[in-house]
């Protein structure tokens, strides 16, 4: 590779659109090349952010010579895919999340990545933040004592034009669509994380998930999706303690109150956004009548601290926690399957 990193973009929507931009602000790093289904899409998105490689194909870009790292924006049903071609490419890969429809599929994702050595990270911006491991290094530290209870609630409301047939892909079942693998992810995401501090470890795995689900299916779509969902998450403690209870809750038709909680036995840690912390740069602590504000002195899109972890740790070809491992990710696909099907969401393919 050169010294900048070159990167390629698949596909042209909102959330390629957000990485553009990180990748313009961020040090040697550049943008060559956007593939999308039309060249019209890719010439416009190629006006609009500068990019000389416009392609009215994905196989265009992960195919280009000049092109080091591409980054992943489709569609959830085709994460894994495209992936998997880009690994067989020898392209280093920034997967927008969920990186796969199921765990079983990410599996066959990292596989290939490590067989043809090249890096893998699925995209939770959030997890590159700094804010974030402060989070991680207050819990391992007992600032609330043993976890008790986590709290998460992720959900907007959809514009009402795309709640109709054609409106939005994340309506439709056969490409992945719905609450839980568009929002839901982010909490299940932090929990895990957090049940992991117990025991010092990057991430736990949920032994129990109990979910539910109000479904919507576009005429002529073939399958529901959840527009909103639920779920009553358990973990283990440590050393026989009473097991953590997390309740996480995301929808795609209603607007909430994105604040993160974290119950302790001695004290509360209330987090007002934890998925755009470069947005509101605190985490509270509560004990009793006493509160402390720890305010993170780093206000970086956390975009662009998402494209420099990926520059940064190519040569291991993973991100270290608390940005997803490949472990990490394939156990927050495990636990979505768990999710889904405990709410009673399968996709027509399974």
């Amino acid at each position: 590779m050169s010294d900048t990193l070159r990167w390629g973009i698949l596909g042209t929507g909102r959330i390629a659109a957000r990485l553009a931009g990180a990748i313009k602000d961020a040090p040697d790093n550049e943008l060559v090349a956007v593939g999308s289904r039309s060249q019209a899409s890719a010439d416009t998105f190629g006006e609009t952010w500068n990019v000389p490689g416009r392609f009215d194909s994905y196989e265009g870009v992960v195919n280009a010579d000049d092109v080091d790292v591409v980054y992943i924006s489709l569609p959830n049903n085709l994460h894994a895919p495209w992936s998997i071609k880009c690994a067989e490419a020898g392209k280093h890969i920034l997967c927008e999340k969920p990186m796969a429809m199921t765990g079983a599929e990410a599996e066959t994702v990292i596989n290939t990545v490590r067989r043809h050595d090249v890096f893998f990270m699925e995209a939770f911006m959030y997890r590159c933040h700094p804010q974030t491991a402060e989070l991680v290094e207050l819990l391992k530290n007992n600032a609330i004592g043993t976890i008790r209870l986590i709290q998460s609630a992720f959900s907007f409301g959809m514009d009402a034009e795309r709640i109709k047939p054609g409106g939005d892909v994340r309506l439709y079942n056969h490409m992945g669509g719905g609450s839980i693998m568009d929002v839901g992810c982010y909490g299940l995401s932090l929990s895990r994380l957090i049940a992991g501090t117990v025991t010092d470890k990057p991430f736990a795995d949920p032994i129990e998930v109990n979910g539910s689900a109000a479904f919507f299916q576009p005429a002529g779509s073939g399958g529901f999706v959840d527009l909103m969902a639920s779920a009553a998450v358990k973990f283990a403690n440590k050393d026989g303690e009473r097991d953590i209870i997390a309740s996480l809750a995301c929808g795609m038709n209603a607007w909430c109150d994105r604040t993160f909680f974290i119950y302790g036995d001695t004290g509360t840690i209330k987090i007002p956004d934890p998925w755009f912390a470069h947005e509101c740069l605190r985490i509270e602590i509560h004990r009793g009548d006493d509160a402390e504000v720890i305010t993170i002195d780093d206000d970086t899109d956390q975009y662009i601290l998402e494209v420099e972890t990926v520059q940064k740790h190519i040569p291991n070809r993973q991100p270290p926690a608390p940005a997803h491992t490949w472990a990490d990710s394939v156990s927050n696909m495990h636990a979505i399957d768990k999710w889904r099907h405990s709410a009673g969401l399968k996709w027509v393919s399974e």
